[in-house]
């Protein structure tokens, strides 16, 4: 991983907001997982190692089982850059933050996404290893639609919406639109529907075919699937954000 273009000064440069530092955050997940898939848990802590080498100074500040967080703080005490890495036998997926210092009352508003986020990454994570997704349907409501928000999330991360489809079959496709609608991620659902429609339904059975039309769509449309990847990278909505907040208020907490 070239950790240069990483830099501190390069994060702390730019708005987190903008088009640049949305794109320079999903560079970084990427290459962080990459490192995660090659060598596991020591790719990742290698990779912090290489982005302390220019200026951070990134701690290990939490591990539950497979999910672990690293931090650095500014001087001020403000949280400035996070890396949260997950890395079972079944899924894998690097989430990254960062912000510029911002004002106090900011930096108390973030740190409440923040525990949002963690949330959900952590209730992901424990579907994950302990429900038994394949009976889907038997999963309670709010375990779904957190499961499939957050395999949406990780799929497209680790390799766009042909590995989502890939690795899904599709099967969740629906359900997980109508889910990004209820919480509020509209333009993620709308990427997520132009995916489908590229894709079409898949079949009830035949396994074969649907693997034929999804090497077609791969080879006929590859310019449409990385326009619909490099938007979704650019994290035009906070999903797990949108997810707790619409579980939460469901709930009256």
């Amino acid at each position: 991983m070239d950790a240069s273009q990483f830099s501190f000064d390069a994060i702390e440069s730019l708005d987190p907001g903008s088009p640049a530092g949305r794109r320079l955050k999903a560079d970084l997940e990427l290459a962080l997982l990459e490192a995660m898939n090659e060598n596991g848990k020591k790719g990742v802590h290698d990779a912090i190692g290489l982005l302390n080498d220019n200026g951070h100074e990134l701690r290990l500040v939490a591990s539950d089982g497979e999910l672990s967080e690293y931090s650095e703080r500014l001087p001020s005490g403000e949280r400035l850059f996070v890396v949260r890495a997950c890395l079972s036998s079944e899924f894998s997926f690097v989430h990254v933050v960062f912000e510029t210092a911002e004002p106090a009352d900011a930096g108390f508003a973030e740190e409440a996404l923040e525990r949002l986020r963690q949330s959900f990454y952590k209730r992901f994570v424990d579907i994950v290893t302990n429900a038994d997704t394949d009976r889907f349907t038997e999963l309670e409501p709010d375990a779904r639609d957190i499961y499939v928000v957050g395999l949406l999330e990780g799929e497209v991360n680790n390799g766009g919406f042909s590995q989502y489809f890939w690795n899904t079959e599709g099967q969740h496709a629906a359900v997980t639109v109508d889910v990004l609608k209820r919480v509020g991620a509209k333009e993620t659902a709308s990427l997520l529907r132009r995916a489908m429609k590229l894709y079409g339904a898949p079949p009830s059975e035949d396994l074969d075919e649907w693997y034929d039309r999804l090497e077609r769509v791969d080879s006929e449309h590859e310019c449409d699937l990385s326009d619909l990847d490099q938007h979704f990278y650019e994290g035009v909505d906070d999903l797990p954000v949108l997810v707790m907040k619409h579980l939460n208020s469901r709930d009256g907490s």
